[in-house]
């Protein structure tokens, strides 16, 4: 009860700094930083400890495909906010990531490395075509109600206690899947499109491409740290790799701007 309450807390807090950030400093780097393997790392570290290192390694190839889904879910709500408000487009997005969870899991090979290529395919081709997704501020902060605030620790609570509880019960395979889900950028973006609007929000989802990929790579690594250098060590090795792989993209997307210019 101890691990899960700490869980919950630390997601919660981690979000609330991070609409804060994301606010008054900037909405492409608050999306960064949300994306980035946030609750992956609790989920997979505390995944490890209850249910062993090759339970996680197994359900790590399943996560890499399921940062598919947040691509999948982040460009279905971009788009469903150009027609829709915001709870459907929201939960159009959340059956996005559903449906590539079920095609993964029935059709696509159980391999790190075809997981890898596959995601990193998808990543390409939503980099190139968000490009033109402007980078937008927040001019006025309006500040959270308490209704509001109460709503991000429910969906932050929910989500944790949700993977938490499943993992025995639904295996290796959706326990990646739900692991992989994008919590923190999801409520955030949430709680950004009912207080500003979508323009807002697809600035915010367009930069969270660049930590999704870190993810995938945090995700895929430790496959293999976990097994070689244990939970503690391999969860400090691959997110290091994760850190390093979204600065390499970022300057990767600044020399094509630069060249392209």
């Amino acid at each position: 009860m101890a691990l899960l309450a700490a869980k919950i807390i630390i997601s919660f807090l981690l979000a609330v700094t991070i609409t804060w950030f994301a606010e008054r400093k900037s909405l492409h780097w608050g999306g960064i930083i949300s994306s980035l393997p946030n609750v992956s790392i609790l989920i997979m570290f505390f995944l490890s400890l209850e249910q062993g290192a090759i339970f996680t390694a197994n359900a790590a190839i399943y996560g890499v495909y399921g940062i598919m889904g947040n691509i999948f879910l982040a460009s279905t709500v971009i788009f469903a906010t150009f027609y829709l408000s915001s709870i459907p487009a929201v939960l159009l997005g959340v059956l996005a990531y559903a449906i590539n969870g079920f095609i993964a899991i029935q059709f696509l090979p159980a391999n790190h490395f075809t997981a890898l290529f596959s995601c990193l395919i998808v990543w390409l081709l939503f980099l190139f075509s968000w490009r033109n997704i402007p980078q937008v501020k927040v001019h006025q902060v309006i500040q959270s109600k308490t209704q509001l605030i109460i709503l991000q620790f429910f969906l932050i609570a929910f989500f944790i206690i949700l993977t938490t509880s499943l993992a025995p019960l639904v295996g290796e395979a959706w326990s990646g899947i739900i692991g992989a889900y994008p919590s923190i950028t999801t409520t955030i973006g949430f709680i950004i499109l009912l207080k500003y609007g979508g323009a807002e929000l697809r600035s915010f989802f367009a930069a969270a491409i660049f930590g999704w990929l870190a993810t995938a790579v945090y995700i895929f690594s430790i496959a293999f740290t976990y097994p070689s250098f244990g939970v503690w060590s391999g969860t400090l090795l691959s997110f290091g790799i994760a850190l390093v792989t979204v600065i390499v993209s970022k300057l990767i997307q600044k020399r094509c701007i630069c060249f392209n210019g």
